[in-house]
């Protein structure tokens, strides 16, 4: 008998001291927080979702799962993530967005099994902070309580114009 457990972002452990490395004042794009934070969205199950939160520092999602035997186990993430291009520079120093090509951001995070190799998982653009979709990985899972931990260490930032957060993560099932 196959069975599933939901478990809503909302109801996870947030963590994040909002010490980050860069003190210069930083400007928060939509669906992007300091630290993880519950936030109202009509469009998420259960009504609530955690707001993609920024990486580089302590921030951290953590859930509790209990398997009723030790094996490989699919977790399906539900988010949304709207990310747009870096806006570009023309020689003039004036800001430009391409017109037409949207050059679509994926955002990324690393989810943890007790303690394992955190595994980095990439989620495509969703063109819109209210459309969610899911991504599922393979987990492995022991027998009994397992805890998941999902952060963004910042290891695939390449630019200063880039932004690392998390997705906007609705439900973990």
């Amino acid at each position: 008998a196959e069975r599933s457990v939901t478990v809503e972002a909302e109801d996870c452990t947030l963590f994040g001291s909002g010490k980050f490395e860069d003190a210069a004042p930083y400007h928060y794009l939509p669906g992007s927080k300091p630290v993880p934070q519950v936030i109202a969205n009509a469009y998420a199950s259960g009504g609530n979702a955690v707001e993609g939160f920024r990486g580089g520092s302590d921030n951290r999602l953590t859930f509790k799962i209990n398997a009723a035997e030790a094996g490989d186990y699919k977790l399906s993430v539900t988010y949304a993530n709207d990310e747009p291009a870096p806006v570009m520079k023309t020689q003039s120093g004036a800001n430009y967005v391409h017109p037409y090509n949207t050059d679509l951001v994926e955002r990324y995070m690393q989810i943890c099994v007790n303690k394992g190799t955190p595994q980095t998982v990439y989620f495509k653009n969703t063109f819109c902070w209210d459309t969610f979709r899911n991504m599922v990985i393979d987990v492995k899972l022991r027998q009994g309580e397992n805890t998941i931990t999902v952060t963004n260490d910042n290891s695939y930032k390449f630019s200063q114009v880039q932004d690392d957060f998390t997705p906007r993560i609705d439900k973990f099932v």
